[in-house]
């Protein structure tokens, strides 16, 4: 029998890969509705109605989600100007946000290439249709299957060195998906290549262990505590070079990459984003 994972694939005998679209389609609009602005346009009335209540017993929340969609285009700002990037992948890339994720890096570097991937038929639709265009695609996959990502036509177009963004996803893995993901990509990447990621991670209290178990009952899906130096160990351990600032608060990424942020009152957590390269 087929096992079912609700953020993205499906696994058959043979380890064959298909996508579950209504449950990343659930996951991605949860997260847009947090984000709240503009971005929740694509969101339905129970993921908006989720959130507020999130929200309102955990305020904050939404501004800590709302900050990894510019954390994720600084990212792939830095890597097209600073770190020779020819393109970047955003992985994970749920629907359009409130502003392009490629739009700082393509006016930054006009060379450079992107990729928005997902593995919502419905999100991959609206990607293409809303930011396609001349060095920008979309495509539907999942960034649980690395070497199928890493294959696609529109992927291998871009070059080398690249970036791989994978956002806001590593808080639905288990520890040991973290690790085998982390490697697996540390594999397929070329040399000075980077992998950006961004989960939600809890602050210890008991606050946080109730909002993870509230976020996964909206989300449809089991969430994970991992902390900021779990985070920093999957990199590590997959020969992966962590870049400062390290595993920090997606507000700490600021123009400069240098900057503070504080945690917004009674939010248990934070999200956390790290830059880590291929040596």
């Amino acid at each position: 029998m087929a096992g079912c994972d609700p953020t993205g694939d499906r696994t058959d005998e043979g380890d064959q890969r298909a996508v579950d679209d209504a449950g990343a389609e659930r996951i991605a609009r949860l997260h847009l509705a947090l984000a709240g602005g503009s971005a929740a346009r694509f969101a339905d009335t129970a993921e908006i109605e989720a959130a507020a209540r999130i929200e309102a017993r955990f305020p904050g929340t939404g501004a800590q989600f709302a900050a990894a969609y510019p954390f994720h285009a600084r990212a792939a700002r830095r890597a097209v100007t600073d770190d020779g990037a020819a393109g970047v992948v955003f992985g994970a890339a749920g629907f359009p946000g409130a502003a392009p994720r490629h739009r700082e890096a393509a006016e930054a570097a006009p060379g450079a290439r992107f990729v928005y991937a997902d593995p919502s038929g419905q999100a991959a639709y609206l990607n293409g249709r809303l930011l396609a265009g001349p060095g920008v695609s979309a495509v539907r996959a999942s960034v649980r299957g690395p070497a199928r990502l890493m294959g696609l036509p529109e992927v291998r177009a871009l070059g080398s060195p690249v970036q791989v963004h994978l956002q806001l996803c590593a808080h639905y893995w288990t520890q040991e998906e973290c690790l085998g993901l982390a490697a697996a990509y540390a594999g397929l990447l070329a040399p000075r290549s980077t992998l950006a990621l961004s989960l939600w991670t809890p602050d210890g209290t008991a606050a946080g262990e109730e909002f993870l178990a509230v976020l996964a009952a909206a989300a449809g899906h089991p969430a994970h505590g991992h902390s900021c130096a779990d985070a920093a160990g999957w990199l590590e351990a997959a020969g992966l070079e962590l870049l400062a600032p390290g595993v920090a608060d997606v507000r700490t990424y600021r123009r400069g990459w240098e900057g503070a942020a504080a945690r917004a009152p009674r939010c248990p957590g934070l999200v956390a984003g790290a830059v880590a390269r291929v040596p």
